[in-house]
């Protein structure tokens, strides 16, 4: 019945996007749309033009990696921690002091 039929995950490629991220969430992810659908995206800033891959589909948005950043916001500046990109335990390392 199924003969000759291969079912595949989605390749990678296919799963990238870009965005422009409008605004951040009350958690620090950055909030874009991608094909009339909202995306969250951990590491994103306000004002920045992102690839990202899309990894997890929900109801009302979609959950986003961020793979690069095209246009950095001049919010952006380098995190102080050699560990920011690993741990997750200090969500804003990434912005400006007084953004914060």
């Amino acid at each position: 019945m199924t003969e000759g039929l291969t079912l595949r995950r989605p390749s990678e490629a296919s799963r990238r996007s870009e965005t422009r991220i409008d605004k951040l969430d009350d958690q620090g992810r950055g909030l874009g749309e991608v094909n009339g659908r909202r995306v969250r995206v951990d590491g994103a800033l306000e004002g920045e033009r992102v690839v990202i891959d899309l990894f997890r589909k929900r109801r009302l948005y979609k959950d986003a990696r961020l793979v690069e950043v095209v246009e950095p916001s001049p919010q952006r500046v380098e995190p102080s921690c050699e560990y920011f990109h690993l741990c997750g335990g200090c969500r804003f390392q990434h912005l400006k002091l007084e953004s914060q």
